[in-house]
């Protein structure tokens, strides 16, 4: 108790000081009030416009190799990886309604020769219009660069 006397009879001696400390002090409760505010308020986010399917390899999607979704082939190139994706994301989206695609990835994916081949599945559009076949559209794959 004397020193929280001895405290204040201090900041009357410096009025400049008291008028610091009583900042500080205003602005430390009221950061801790906001933080405790942000905290404990829910997510609001509206995620009911995702209609996600999953499409994996029929292993396990945490193979310690190379990933091959199902239908595809580790040696298909960009063009047929394409094709084939375009068939199944219009079946997922026709049968699922889906409008998001969830690919497994792994470094011996992402690292190998194969990754030039594979990146040709998200290049498939997720859209009302991509929801016919490539055959059915005439649509072509697009070409690879690099």
């Amino acid at each position: 108790m004397v020193r929280i006397r001895a405290f204040w009879r201090g900041l009357r001696r410096f009025p400049r000081r008291g008028v610091r400390v009583a900042s500080l002090l205003a602005l430390l409760v009221a950061t801790v009030i906001v933080q405790v505010g942000v905290m404990s308020t829910p997510g609001l986010a509206n995620t009911s416009q995702f209609k996600g399917a999953n499409w994996a390899d029929p292993r396990d999607n945490y193979a310690e190799d190379l990933l091959s979704l199902s239908v595809l082939s580790t040696t298909d190139g960009y063009a047929t990886t394409y094709t084939k994706a375009t068939g199944i994301i219009s079946g997922f989206q026709n049968n699922l309604g889906a409008n998001t695609m969830r690919l497994p990835i792994n470094p011996y994916t992402v690292n190998g020769s194969y990754w030039a081949s594979y990146t040709g599945v998200p290049s498939m559009p997720l859209s009302p219009r991509a929801s016919r076949s490539s055959s059915a559209t005439g649509r072509v794959p697009p070409t690879r660069t690099g």
